[in-house]
């Protein structure tokens, strides 16, 4: 298991090239001799006694430490992104913003997750996929819903009961869809967090679902009223839909609802840089067999 978790980072090439093999959970160097000068040397050592030049285990921990660093750097320049990305989030058209910062701190951290190794190694990469399945899925359900609407509208056969069972299968379909995007807010992070960061992970996952529940709730029984009131009459009612149209920007406060998970995603996302700071993330061991 060490092993294969090791030869995942960037600097494996190394390794591979230096002979170095797993011994009892750890890296041991089997060629005792100078790869430049071919002095014979005692196991493990660090300079060669006949040329004074490194060993290639010295020349490889130096250049594994500073890859180790900027992954360090660029893990925290991600998570600093994703928090101000969750931040903005729930605001209107900076959530643009927010999702563009969110996507290039999603990149760093997966791209520096190898210094880390362990579930680290995996999560982000399949947090990113669960984010981009529940989204297309919403996608895909919304354009569902609006062709459907105008198909039946075309072909003369929209009904008050035919409408009401695109809706309702719309609106669960989008619980659905942002339940599965909820999970990926919680396994960007998870493996590098501490118990409280989970917990809060967790909570803004709750809390998200609450949120989500509530405001399909509000908005599922004032687009129903509307659409029974529109189709009730043939023309169906214009009026009833533009007045459906001002009652859902008269609810805009339920908005106001996701700033909870919004913090709570957020600060499980700062514990993280404040472990990275404290130095207590163990990174992948490299050592030699004594």
């Amino acid at each position: 298991m060490f092993f294969r978790t090791y030869i995942r980072h960037p600097a494996v090439q190394v390794c591979i090239k230096f002979n170095i093999a797993p011994a009892k959970g750890e890296l041991k160097l089997t060629e005792t001799y100078c790869p430049n000068c071919g002095h014979k040397n005692q196991e493990f050592y660090a300079i060669c006694a006949g040329c004074g030049n490194p060993s290639p285990m010295s020349e490889f921990s130096a250049r594994l430490e500073d890859t180790a660093e900027k992954d360090r750097e660029r893990t925290r320049t991600g998570i600093w992104f994703l928090i101000f990305a969750t931040l903005l989030s729930w605001i209107p058209y900076l959530n643009i913003l927010g999702f563009i910062l969110g996507a290039a701190g999603v990149i760093l951290i997966i791209l520096s997750r190898g210094t880390f190794g362990g579930n680290h190694y995996n999560y982000p990469v399949a947090a990113a996929v669960i984010f981009v399945v529940g989204t297309v899925i919403a996608f895909i359900l919304v354009l569902s819903f609006a062709t459907d609407i105008a198909s039946m509208a075309a072909s003369g056969s929209l009904t008050v009961s035919s409408a009401l069972s695109a809706l309702s299968s719309l609106y669960a379909g989008i619980i659905i869809a942002g339940l599965i995007t909820g999970l990926s807010y919680v396994l960007i992070l998870y493996a590098l967090e501490d118990r409280f960061g989970r917990i809060l992970a967790w909570c803004g996952f709750a809390a998200q679902v609450v949120v989500i529940s509530v405001a399909t709730l509000v908005t599922y029984s004032i687009v129903k009223s509307g659409m029974v009131a529109a189709l009730s009459s043939n023309p169906p009612n214009s009026a009833a839909l533009a007045s459906v149209i001002a009652e859902l920007n008269g609810i805009g406060y339920l908005k106001l609802l996701d700033a909870i998970p919004v913090i709570l995603f957020a600060i499980a996302y700062w514990t993280v840089i404040r472990r990275i700071d404290r130095n207590e993330i163990p990174e992948i061991a490299v050592g030699v067999a004594p």
